[in-house]
């Protein structure tokens, strides 16, 4: 095997799994941030009922924010990275050489 092109391999492998990353963590906290809008979107609503804003007026509002906010959850309850707030880049360094010895490169 080639140990330039081996390690180009690797290298273009770690960048296109990090840009994976990088997506799957902004989509993480663009719900995150969506999820916490739409609690204080809830209770402004149920603030304006206290204040005399009729509730019929108002549930429509309400059940879009309590369905959106379900499927928030549903999709942000799945995700666990050992209790960090993003999943980190991937770091290979030494893949190259390892891809190298293996029995599978002969």
């Amino acid at each position: 095997m080639d140990p330039a092109l081996c390690e180009e391999f690797c290298a273009e492998y770690t960048r296109h799994l990090n840009e994976l990353r990088n997506e799957k963590n902004a989509a993480l906290i663009a719900a995150r941030a969506e999820h916490e809008n739409l609690a204080r979107e809830k209770e402004n609503l149920i603030q304006a009922i206290k204040d005399g804003v009729p509730a019929s007026e108002i549930k429509d509002d309400l059940a879009r924010i309590a369905l959106r906010r379900e499927e928030l959850e549903a999709r942000l309850c799945h995700i666990n990275w050992g209790g960090r707030e993003v999943q980190p880049a991937l770091g290979w360094p030494d893949a190259p050489a390892l891809l190298q010895a293996s029995p599978l490169s002969t």
